[in-house]
């Protein structure tokens, strides 16, 4: 008997019975997929909450939907549907949700109860019905910002749950049009000075394009800064790194191949070199207030890095740390002057 993987015919769903090598690999039964929205009243507790912990804890991962085509079968796991959950705390008791999130491309897929989307972020391989939605997943990170839970996939906008019952609200979420590109990080970050979150998008006008676009949004979701800047080639550059004074970018080498772009899509590695770029920022740049100076001072590169890959930036330091290494930097640099003025004297 063969199997039947999501196709038109099928009047069944079975994922394919090899783990890790395809996509959504043993199904259920071997633990690679879950599809099952949840509520559970009560969950089980080792040891003992405390009853003043009252909150709630979000995540989001990727979740297959449907098997993929037989010639998508081995596509990677990561290119599943977003599947949120929440834990509950509240009077020494903890209550589980999970909710699909409904974006686009659930939605449609949802409908003809079958894959319509190919590999991993090739729009070149999906069904001609789902032309023009959008392929993200919103499957990587869940972030709460004025006053509203996100969810991220860096290949398009987030997308808007409910905090408490996680149904989605918005599943094209521009900030109310502050977002101007097609893509946003899963990656922001939140300035603990002010509230504001920091974000950008690659490939942001489009599959394949050097533009970046940077922004950030005060803690009530408007836009108080925002720049484009063009990168080398279309790299991914999948976090970031913000400080007081600078926004650094890792371009890491995995590009989009342009020959075989149209008959057969795929991103390669370039060659074991990342470029780093810094943007310089003014430090009040993020404050707030009147008689802000918007806008970068310069874009510094940084080249022939030999790294071959690297996802995330690890942020370090205080704001009082920080300008406590520049003071020292700045003092030994006038000791050194002055040293050498004297070296010059004797001579």
């Amino acid at each position: 008997m063969s199997e039947q993987h999501g196709s038109p015919e099928s009047s069944g769903v079975l994922f394919p019975s090899q783990p890790m090598v395809t996509f959504g690999g043993g199904g259920s039964v071997g633990g690679a997929v879950n599809r099952a929205e949840m509520e559970l009243i009560d969950c089980e507790v080792e040891g003992t909450l405390p009853r003043d912990l009252d909150g709630a804890f979000y995540r989001v991962g990727p979740d297959a939907q449907y098997p993929k085509q037989p010639q998508h079968m081995r596509d990677i796991m990561f290119d599943g549907e977003g599947h949120a959950s929440m834990f509950r705390f509240k009077d020494g008791h903890v209550d589980f949700r999970s909710r699909w999130v409904r974006t686009q491309r659930w939605k449609a897929q949802r409908a003809a109860r079958r894959s319509l989307f190919g590999m991993y972020r090739n729009p070149f391989t999906d069904d001609a019905s789902v032309k023009g939605l959008s392929r993200g997943t919103a499957n990587t990170q869940v972030f709460f910002h004025h006053g509203k839970l996100m969810a991220f996939k860096e290949d398009s906008p987030p997308v808007v749950l409910d905090p408490t019952t996680l149904e989605t609200v918005n599943d094209y979420y521009t900030f109310g049009g502050a977002l101007e590109g097609e893509t946003f990080t899963a990656h922001p970050k939140i300035d603990s000075d002010t509230g504001e979150l920091i974000g950008f998008g690659y490939e942001a006008k489009g599959l394949g394009t050097t533009d970046v676009e940077i922004l950030s949004l005060d803690k009530n979701g408007k836009r108080t800064w925002h720049t484009w800047m063009k990168v080398p080639y279309a790299g991914m550059i999948h976090d970031f790194a913000v400080t007081q004074s600078h926004v650094a970018f890792l371009v890491v080498p995995l590009a989009v191949d342009p020959l075989p772009v149209v008959v057969e899509f795929r991103r390669r590695a370039q060659q074991p070199v990342v470029q780093l770029v810094a943007l310089f920022l003014e430090l009040r740049d993020f404050g707030s207030g009147p008689g802000r100076r918007l806008g970068f001072r310069r874009i510094v590169w940084m080249r022939r890095c030999v790294v071959r890959f690297v996802l995330h930036a690890k942020i370090t330091g205080s704001k009082d740390t920080q300008r406590a290494k520049a003071q020292k930097i700045r003092k030994e640099q006038r000791i050194n002057r002055r040293q050498r003025a004297k070296i010059k004297e004797k001579r």
